[in-house]
């Protein structure tokens, strides 16, 4: 098996998981995060932690724990106030924790492919790693689209809510690229979706649960969520403009 090939493979035991539908159990993602870090280790022996983006350093394992717990704070915050008042409320604590499970390592299983792998490879191809994040980030977003556009929901994503998956994939591409490492773009990415998946949310007169589609339109696709992810990605780009002009770099 040669490297290109060890890549395709790693991408059909990415997908793998979400043939079992959502209703499966919380730990399916986790033999194909076990077979993504293995089978890229096959292929690329000695650089596959800089491959996947998992070689952590004490300073990025620190900064991760604590962006993580800063997000799933604020997070809580802002994802109820924008919920409760619609009428949904959060399900049974059997079912947070079963979605919260799921969460750590269906993030994973994403920031190690699109974070990792995919803007490493765009980076290495295209001239420029802003050029490169662009593109990533539009990609992360029209894959968004294209899934709810043509799933059984068949509940596009609103424009709101595409400028907020842009402008968030921005800022963790800008992190991944500064760092070399998954650590702050994971934390941030899992802080938010254990607090809008992890939750079960259901309408409160009829029971039915809050459907994926929907719950970007109404989260994500929020003013208040759009502005904090424009402003996240700008900070975050001015900091890596200001880190290339002290090295020289413009």
């Amino acid at each position: 098996m040669n490297r290109y090939l060890s890549f395709v493979v790693i991408f059909i035991a990415f997908i793998s998981p979400y043939t079992l539908g959502w209703n499966a159990s919380w730990w399916k993602f986790i033999p194909a995060s076990l077979a993504i870090i293995t089978l890229c280790r096959f292929a690329a022996p000695t650089s596959y932690k800089e491959i996947l983006g998992i070689k952590f350093t004490p300073k990025h394992i620190w900064l991760g724990l604590a962006i993580g717990l800063a997000t799933f704070l604020t997070s809580r915050t802002l994802i109820d106030s924008i919920l409760l008042p619609l009428g949904y409320v959060p399900g049974s604590t059997s079912q947070h924790l079963g979605w919260r499970y799921l969460s750590v390592f269906q993030v994973l299983n994403e920031e190690l492919i699109f974070r990792a792998l995919a803007l490493n490879f765009l980076a290495d191809k295209m001239r420029g790693k802003f050029t490169a994040n662009l593109v990533a980030s539009t990609v992360f977003a029209a894959l968004h689209y294209v899934l709810y556009q043509f799933s059984p929901e068949n509940n596009p994503l609103s424009a709101y809510a595409l400028i907020s998956l842009f402008a968030f994939a921005l800022a963790c591409n800008e992190f991944f690229l500064m760092t070399k490492s998954i650590a702050i773009p994971y934390a941030l990415h899992l802080g938010w979706n254990i607090n809008k998946f992890g939750n079960y949310w259901t309408f409160s007169t009829t029971g039915e649960m809050l459907s994926e589609a929907k719950g970007f339109n109404l989260i994500e696709g929020n003013p208040a969520v759009l502005v904090a992810s424009l402003s996240l990605a700008v900070l975050v780009l001015t900091v890596r403009f200001m880190r290339n002009r002290k090295l020289g770099l413009l």
